[in-house]
């Protein structure tokens, strides 16, 4: 009975692991660690449907990291916290 308590801990801590890994790229690390710990395998399949990255508000492309501006339309963003807002534009006279 010992050897199931180590290999439900083994396989809950590599869960929580690889879990965080693929939430991490997703901005949904910390998520991702609870649920691959708490539900093993399950929660590394339901880390793989989150996910927290900004999206541009003009083109709706996911933005990666805090970019100054979309990689896609070349919109300038202003980062409030985990929001970006697109900078005003520069009223000409």
């Amino acid at each position: 009975m010992g050897a199931y308590w180590y290999w439900m801990m083994g396989l809950s801590i590599a869960s929580s692991a690889i879990a965080g890994i693929v939430g991490s790229r997703k901005e949904a690390g910390f998520e991702g660690t609870i649920l691959g710990f708490l539900l093993g395998p399950f929660g590394i399949v339901m880390v793989c449907f989150f996910d927290h990255r900004p999206v541009c508000s003009k083109c709706g492309v996911k933005l990666s990291q805090r970019p100054a501006s979309c990689p896609q339309c070349a919109t300038e963003f202003q980062w409030v916290g985990r929001c970006c807002l697109p900078k005003p534009q520069k009223k000409s006279v």
